[in-house]
């Protein structure tokens, strides 16, 4: 019979079985909200081990889970509740008499606070431990000191273990106990509860009835007062006062490492007094193994509230220590939300400024608007590190309206900058200044200029200084120099802003392929699409232009599936480049334009080619970028009206489509695409309909004057006669 199904006669029978000690009362247990059967049917199973140890923080349902279990189960069970107190060793002793009969099983239970902390306590129960003949049990329940002397037991599986992470409430019993203390709650709450608290049971039931429709996390769990009297009362107060003003002053940070500890406190005994803590039982967060110590969520609450309500001048100093020491080894997100917290905005926002180089370019733009959100809209609008960040976020995100609104308060707001961070700001605002401004390729080469004269050799913003560089060199004209530029961009950016490294490899790629140089660009617009695979696109339209040229590409090679992909990622994903400045728009236009013919789709390509070329129309010095968005848009407007209702070719008769320029035969093409001669037969007969074309040379011209292949591939196409043989 299982725990659960015996736990109704058993709890009934509870008060003949349970035996006091030495005169002390033993009351029967209180029948618990919810049975937590899957704890039961440990406690239940726990042979062949000897020993079971419980340890966990106070309100974590230790005592509650033995009563359950020892009123189910049919052994003798023999109770020693030390209370705060270590056990006494004499109490200890009377206890081994439960396991004087090996010929009669019994259950012996040590429940404290504080077990094994003095040594003879120690030594007494780990002799008690050793005493426990087969088929009887001895469990030990405390909250933080655990007995070294059980390591023997341990190395033979004669050890039963449950701590936090065991007693920790699921989702399940967190639900169940919510429905029980408030009926008709809704469904997600339970979830949310658990993972806010971690499980635990006691403030689970606090919370439960406290919280009502407030936000469920930790910080706003803390502000009800009964949870924060219990988490007083059972936790803090039994602290020695040293280790309770340590946890409060330390709990400014999330992870309790020593060494940061000793750095916010000014000198050393972290390490020591977080061993305490642990013997001392106080709730941490269930981490990793590789990870350093951390509070409970709803403690550290409780804490950081404690320290600004005391200490609060102290609270913002200890912020800025720990976060100095976490930017001197490299953890510049951890500081910047340290300085956030300490209300140090000049500080915060040179770290965010040094951050947002890279990150606005390899997908964490949403990282960057977060922490803006931390700061009053006011504030980030007379800072200038701060609105420049607000503006290449909204670049990012294609809303190119706002980004020049962010770019032109970042401005206005250079005088007040430290002279220390002046110059890095100064020169990233002059690029999104260019790039958010009227169009003039001379501006872009010009701000590029200036940039690289304000930011020193080693900043984050010198990758996109290179791309602004690059553009406006490229689009001149000056092909030359625009490539030195770019690929100073993409080495620059290579570790530290693969983003922007990408966007110089799409614009190389795409010059490479708009010239004819398909080996080339193909190499480049792989490599660009590549160093995107690790960044998460959506919501980014400023990455358009790559997967736009990686589509062009393969669409030119035959990887037609492939290329209607990416087309589809930058048609109906989030990178419309519609909203973009005309330095991104107009490629990523061409480009998806390009692609869009050779996949067939002539009246989507047609319309984004004759849409750059109205576009390009406005920019009177990028004369190559004109070139390419006029010569690509006239490529279509004389079949419009001679094909305006051509059916799309499937990947089949595009892929023979690609041969047909050739000399090859149909026997020949069926060999090269591993299909039989008749199916070629039938997929040209197919292309020759949609195009309508009567013969092989025909639908060659028409399929290049339509973008579907390349011009310079089509000189010498095969002969009208060899069709005719081909269909005989």
């Amino acid at each position: 019979m299982t725990p659960a199904a015996a736990l109704p006669a058993a709890t009934a029978a509870a008060p003949e079985r349970v035996r006091p000690l030495r005169g002390l009362p033993a009351a029967p247990p209180a029948p618990p909200p919810i049975v937590r059967h899957r704890l039961l049917a440990r406690l239940a199973g726990a042979a062949p081990s000897r020993v079971v140890l419980l340890v966990a923080p106070a309100g974590y349902g230790k005592t509650t889970v033995l009563e359950t279990w020892a009123a189910a189960d049919p052994r003798p069970v023999h109770w020693l509740r030390t209370g705060r107190d270590d056990a006494a060793p004499s109490a200890v002793a009377a206890l081994a008499e439960a396991f004087a009969d090996p010929a009669a099983p019994a259950v012996a239970i040590v429940d404290g606070d504080r077990l094994g902390r003095q040594p003879a306590a120690a030594a007494a129960l780990a002799r008690l431990a050793e005493a426990v003949p087969l088929g009887s049990l001895l469990v030990l329940s405390t909250r933080g000191a655990t007995l070294r002397q059980l390591a023997r037991l341990r190395a033979g599986h004669a050890l039963l273990e449950l701590g936090p992470r065991d007693l920790a409430m699921t989702r399940g019993e967190t639900a169940s106990l919510l429905d029980r203390t408030e009926p008709g709650r809704d469904a997600p709450t339970g979830p949310a509860l658990a993972a806010a608290l971690e499980g635990w049971p006691a403030v689970l039931a606090l919370a439960g009835d406290a919280l009502g429709e407030r936000t469920v996390d930790a910080t706003t769990i803390a502000q009800d007062p009964h949870v924060a009297a219990y988490v007083e009362e059972e936790v803090l107060a039994r602290l020695p006062q040293d280790l309770h003003t340590f946890l409060r002053r330390c709990s400014v940070a999330d992870d309790l490492e020593p060494e940061l500890c000793d750095a916010m406190l000014g000198g050393p005994g972290a390490r020591a007094a977080l061993g305490e803590l642990a013997r001392w039982g106080v709730p941490m967060a269930r981490t990793d193994t590789d990870r350093p110590a951390r509070c409970h969520p709803l403690l550290r609450a409780v804490l950081r509230a404690e320290l600004e309500r005391r200490e609060p001048a102290l609270a913002e100093r200890l912020r800025v220590r720990g976060a100095a020491w976490l930017e001197d080894r490299g953890r510049t997100d951890e500081a910047i939300e340290l300085l956030l917290a300490a209300e140090a905005l000049d500080d915060a926002a040179t770290l965010l400024w040094r951050l947002a180089g890279s990150w606005a370019w390899d997908g964490r733009v949403a990282r960057l608007e977060q922490w803006l959100t931390r700061v009053p809209v006011r504030q980030v609008e007379r800072h200038a590190a701060l609105a420049g960040i607000a503006a290449v976020c909204e670049l990012v995100r294609g809303r190119y309206p706002h980004s020049r609104r962010w770019t032109s308060l970042a401005e206005h707001a250079l005088p007040g900058l430290p002279v220390a961070l002046r110059r890095s700001v100064q020169g990233g605002v002059e690029l999104l200044a260019a790039l958010t401004a009227p169009p003039g390729a001379r501006s872009l080469g010009a701000s590029a200029a200036t940039a690289g004269r304000l930011l020193p050799e080693d900043d984050p913003w010198r990758p996109l200084a290179c791309l602004v560089g690059g553009l406006g060199a490229t689009f001149r004209g000056d092909v030359r120099t625009g490539r030195g530029r770019l690929e100073a961009g993409v080495r620059q950016g290579m570790v530290g802003a693969t983003g922007a490294a990408a966007l110089c490899e799409a614009v190389l790629a795409l010059t490479a392929l708009c010239d004819g140089d398909w080996d080339d660009g193909a190499c480049r617009a792989e490599r660009a699409r590549g160093r995107l695979d690790g960044i998460d696109l959506g919501g980014q339209a400023v990455f358009g232009l790559v997967v736009a040229v990686a589509a062009f590409s393969r669409a030119h090679r035959g990887r037609f599936q492939e290329a209607r992909d990416d087309l589809a990622l930058v048609r109906h994903g989030d990178l419309d480049p519609a909203a973009l400045p005309p330095w991104w728009a107009i490629p990523t236009a061409v480009a998806t334009g390009r692609a869009q013919l050779r996949v067939s789709e002539l009246a989507g390509g047609g319309a984004s080619l004759r849409a750059a070329a109205r576009a390009a129309a406005d920019l009177p010095d990028a004369p190559l970028l004109r070139a390419w968005a006029t010569a690509a848009g006239a490529q279509t407007a004389a079949d419009d009206a001679e094909l305006p209702e051509l059916d799309t070719l499937t990947m089949a008769e595009l892929r023979v489509l690609r041969f047909l320029p050739s000399h090859l035969s149909f026997r020949e093409i069926a060999a090269r695409l591993y299909v039989s001669p008749n199916t070629v037969k039938t997929q040209v007969h197919a292309v020759y309909r949609k195009l309508g074309a009567s013969s092989r040379s025909t639908a060659v011209a028409r399929a290049a004057r339509l973008g579907l292949v390349d011009q310079d591939t089509w000189t010498s196409p095969a002969s009208d006669d060899a069709v005719a043989r081909e269909r005989a």
